[in-house]
């Protein structure tokens, strides 16, 4: 049963993974990004709202208290042309929250930042 459900990696495959897994030159490279792109974003969000936007400890999502998750990311999405998700998506709890991606390339963010009016 195991063979045929898929849960046997080919050697090629076994191969790559570890070439991929070794590979700590692009971690540092994708680690700097995201971290460039979650402090602009965290900047222009925090100017644009006045609410204070945090650096998560940890990961590439920025997830904040805005009171309004819905209002929030309705306001974004007219004033700015971004798109992040109200906080209860994730469960009730999260009402007040937003989670925002900052999985756009650097210059899709200086323009919203450019349509929110924040330098």
């Amino acid at each position: 049963m195991r063979k045929h459900a898929g849960m046997m990696v080919p050697g090629p495959a076994q191969r790559a993974a570890v070439v991929a897994l070794n590979d700590d030159d692009s971690v540092a490279v994708q680690r700097e990004t995201y971290r460039r792109r979650l402090e602009r974003t965290a900047h222009v969000l925090s100017k644009w709202s006045g609410i204070d936007v945090a650096l998560p400890a940890g990961g590439f999502y920025l997830w904040f208290d805005a009171v309004d998750g819905w209002k929030f990311a309705e306001r974004l999405a007219r004033e700015g042309g971004a798109l992040v998700s109200p906080g209860d998506f994730y469960g009730a709890g999260g009402a007040n929250n937003v989670r925002v991606a900052v999985v756009q390339p650097d210059d899709k963010i200086e323009l919203v930042a450019k349509r929110l009016g924040v330098s």
